[in-house]
């Protein structure tokens, strides 16, 4: 009987990974006027003429986890994941796994929150959090 529920359950999970083949990368930028001394100019996003960092990149395919960037003095820096093999997410990353996200005309919503949509640049698509913060959905 648990063979059998969990044959089921890895065939649910693997509709649901097959019916679902997007790519989407989260982001979360903040500006601060010293952070161009710190951080190289690729790690920056050009919004309302101020260089906002962008601090983290969360990478999902199929709504799992695969990638986790972050800025650092040299550029980014990248952790890789294979799911459900390798399981050694920090705290942080473990609440984010799974990919709960849907877009809108004018809003997205992301990890139970609505981000209004400030501005939409090709693939991606800025929300102001507040004049200091901005979160980056980015859909391939």
């Amino acid at each position: 009987m648990v063979g059998a529920g969990l044959i089921i359950s890895g065939l649910l999970l693997a509709a649901i990974l097959i019916g679902n083949k997007t790519e989407v990368t989260i982001g979360n930028a903040a500006y601060h006027k010293n952070y161009e001394n710190i951080y190289p100019p690729d790690c920056f996003i050009i919004f309302e003429n101020k260089k906002y960092l962008i601090k983290d990149l969360y990478k999902y395919k199929s709504k799992i986890l695969k990638e986790y960037s972050f800025a650092a003095s040299e550029g980014f820096a990248t952790q890789k994941f294979t799911f459900p093999f390798e399981m050694n997410y920090s705290n942080e990353q473990k609440k984010r796994v799974i990919l709960r996200y849907s877009g809108k005309a004018a809003f997205v919503n992301f990890d139970s929150h609505q981000y209004k949509i400030s501005e939409k640049r090709k693939d991606t698509l800025i929300s102001k959090i507040n004049s200091n913060e901005l979160i980056l959905f980015i859909e391939k």
